[in-house]
């Protein structure tokens, strides 16, 4: 991920920018296929920062994402399991098939999330589905 894109996409989260100047400076990002090879980089690579950067993207067709975000719940090498939780808990939350992954997420609790607060609050998350 260049330097340029990690600027931009920053703006754009912070509300420094529109949407439609997110795509003028980036337009290869409205394209979700395009993101999801970019999601696969980063797994490959296992790079938390770029990682990070990618969950501040916007994203046109979610449903697209749901597998990838699937394999990621299960990864502990980032800090992003908290976040897609609560995406599973809002998006998927009819797919009886994460059910299985979330309860892998449950047994395989990041070490980030290791203290006692932060892992009811996790858990607490997992189960609300």
């Amino acid at each position: 991920m260049t330097q340029i894109e990690k600027d931009t996409i920053l703006d754009f989260a912070s509300s420094d920018i529109s949407l439609n100047e997110f795509y003028k400076k980036l337009p290869n990002y409205q394209n979700d296929n395009f993101i999801l090879q970019k999601y696969l980089e980063a797994i490959k690579l296992k790079n938390k920062e770029y990682l990070s950067y990618l969950r501040l993207v916007p994203i046109n067709n979610i449903s697209l994402f749901e597998g990838i975000n699937r394999e990621l719940l299960c990864e502990k090498w980032h800090i992003e399991n908290e976040d897609i939780v609560t995406l599973f808990q809002f998006t998927w939350n009819n797919n009886i098939e994460n059910i299985p992954i979330l309860l892998k997420a449950i047994n395989n609790i990041p070490e980030y999330l290791q203290d006692e607060i932060s892992k009811y609050s996790y858990i607490k998350k997992s189960f609300m589905l």
